[in-house]
């Protein structure tokens, strides 16, 4: 298990946050993954998630925020984080010897009218100074497809009971 010894220094040298309001959703098929992206930015390729410019190889960042979220069924929903289009594999469960999916945090039933707000919370040393992409991808436990929604509930009516909110990523970035 990954942990930090007594880390010193601190001092903040970068701060960035991404606040997504825009909802979108996707018809997911059991055990598929979707890797959503930020809808009308203009590029197919920005996902749902942040660019890091690391000033530091060796800094410290530490991600935090949410991700709100719905399925169109009463089933379990997991989201897992992934920099660059792969897996963060020691921000995700460890799923060696099961057929488990690994996921950052989760919820084990998501009522069709309600909303799930899925934590992230991980620290990791960048390794360089290249800009890359922290994003989430998502997973559902049904056995048939389903919409997971996101920053919208999965019960369509326009009425003023159902919520519209938002996501939030920030990457706070230490020196070390």
């Amino acid at each position: 298990m990954p942990y930090i010894k007594n880390s010193a220094g601190g001092k903040i040298i970068n701060i960035t946050q991404v606040i997504i309001n825009e909802s979108v959703s996707n018809s997911t098929a059991t055990k598929n993954d979707w890797v959503p992206t930020i809808p009308n930015v203009g590029s197919a390729s920005q996902y749902f998630g942040m660019t890091v410019s690391p000033l530091s190889a060796n800094s410290k960042i530490l991600f935090t925020g949410f991700v709100s979220a719905s399925l169109s069924t009463d089933q379990g929903l997991f989201m897992y984080l992934l920099k660059d289009g792969s897996h963060i594999t020691e921000a995700n469960g460890i799923t060696t010897g099961t057929s488990r999916a690994p996921a950052h945090s989760g919820i084990g039933y998501c009522e069709t009218q309600s909303m799930a707000s899925l934590p992230i919370n991980y620290l990791m040393t960048p390794g360089s100074t290249t800009p890359f992409e922290f994003h989430v991808g998502l997973r559902h436990r049904s056995g048939s497809t389903q919409t997971i929604h996101l920053n919208e509930t999965a019960e369509p009516a326009n009425d003023g009971k159902f919520n519209r909110p938002v996501s939030v990523f920030t990457a706070m970035e230490f020196l070390s």
